[in-house]
């Protein structure tokens, strides 16, 4: 569907020269050191409006505008910076104004470019040269070769040959962040950022490269957040725990330890926040669990898939003598649809065979022995849940709630008889 754009295409207030097609702009640090008039620079050149007042004795500024009016020669690229007179920005190795006869930049110094997941822009060191920024607190940052990217940020400069000083500004607000993306999704479909705009107060990375993003949701004692990794641009799921539940995330992270399956969660990183509260990184999906799907829509082939991966990944854990107990479809993630991935996630309430096995598991999907004081259980109980799993991917429903509608307590005692009543239709 065509996206709608304000009359004149200006879609920001804040940013009255940015258009739906802006990416981002560039401005000139110091007069000293300006590349901006260079004849190569010249398609990209803007004349905009200073908001608040003037900056070096004018009301407007000449800037470089990144658009996709002019895109990059390659996507995967993005703009580069550089010497190269084929460079997006050009930077010379001589200037005027410079003390040095020739100025340490590479022919491509860096670029600017997108993550593929995200949508999030990325500066890269390209040169063995270094690239600095300094951030809006005035830190110094440098690129190397060891550590060469980072997610790019409105109102940092970025300094190269210690001489040429790029202001970059991002103008990301509630009216252009969603034609950014669509935009950019119209050249990288894979880009999965949303529609709402995210974030955009400046906060303290935490464990030195996770940048909040959103929330996504609170529970009793957790709460699930995006970040984004600074130095690759990825999303991740950041779940804060506080109080009793940091005592839980512990015992769910040595269950996690002993599991590697490609239908298990990954967790990437624990970072304790305080005595009190901690936070791990996982994996993030941006389709959700299984309960947000519709899966009497899904193909046959797609839903035995969906069953086999399941069923591999819990073989796997009882042959590392773990249950889950609480198999949901609230519990597993969609990783991808084409082609189909699924998760197990959280295992709080996982525990290894034969060790504190208290009742467990959510009403509708645990089997009967998990909610019956005194009952002694152990593997089987998964098992059951591969049914109820089961019938969830056939028919799109939980096998109790269509035998027993509001009369599920009643489940349990008749599920422990002996020789339990037969069902009066079998369809």
């Amino acid at each position: 569907m065509a996206v709608a754009y304000p009359p004149q295409d200006i879609i920001s207030k804040t940013y009255p020269s940015a258009t739906s097609k802006t990416i981002l702009f560039i401005f000139e640090a110091s007069e000293i050191s300006s590349f901006i008039n260079e004849e190569r620079n010249k398609a990209r050149r803007k004349n905009i409006p200073i908001d608040g007042g003037e900056v070096f004795g004018k009301s407007t500024r000449t800037v470089l505008e990144l658009s996709w009016e002019k895109p990059p020669a390659s996507l995967e690229k993005g703009f580069l910076i550089g010497s190269d007179p084929t460079c997006d920005v050009y930077l010379p190795q001589s200037h005027k104004n410079s003390k040095e006869q020739k100025l340490a930049v590479s022919r491509f110094h860096c670029r600017i470019h997108f993550n593929s997941q995200s949508g999030v822009l990325l500066l890269d060191d390209c040169s063995k040269l270094g690239t600095k920024i300094r951030k809006r607190d005035q830190e110094i940052i440098e690129l190397t070769e060891n550590n060469p990217t980072i997610m790019l940020q409105s109102k940092w400069t970025i300094c190269i040959a210690n001489f040429y000083l790029l202001t970059i500004i991002i103008p990301w607000n509630p009216s252009n962040w969603p034609h950014y993306i669509q935009e950019l999704r119209n050249r990288i479909p894979t880009v999965e950022g949303s529609s709402r705009l995210p974030n955009q107060t400046p906060t303290e990375a935490i464990g030195g490269k996770y940048q909040y993003w959103k929330c996504l949701g609170c529970g009793g004692f957790s709460q699930v957040d995006v970040f984004v990794d600074s130095s690759t641009g990825t999303f991740v799921a950041g779940k804060r725990y506080t109080g009793r539940g940091v005592l839980q995330i512990e015992k769910e992270i040595e269950i996690l330890k002993q599991l590697q399956h490609p239908s298990i969660i990954d967790i990437l990183e624990q970072v304790p926040q305080s005595l009190d509260t901690t936070i791990i990184f996982m994996e993030y999906s941006p389709h959700g669990d299984l309960m947000k799907f519709d899966l009497t829509e899904w193909a046959e082939p797609k839903r035995l898939e969906a069953f086999r991966q399941l069923l591999d990944a819990l073989n796997y854990m009882h042959s590392q003598n773990i249950m889950h107990r609480d198999i949901k479809p609230e519990n597993i993630l969609v990783m991808s649809q084409e082609p189909l991935r699924l998760k197990f996630i959280d295992f709080g309430l996982s525990r290894v065979v034969g060790s504190n096995m208290t009742l467990s598991g959510t009403i509708g999907y645990t089997s009967p022995e998990l909610s019956m004081e005194g009952h002694p259980y152990s593997f089987p109980a998964d098992p059951y849940l591969r049914f109820v799993m089961s019938k969830r991917l056939s028919v799109g429903q939980c096998a109790a709630q269509e035998s027993l509608g509001e009369g599920k307590e009643n489940l349990m005692p008749i599920a422990l008889q002996a020789e339990p009543p037969k069902p009066l239709t079998f369809q």
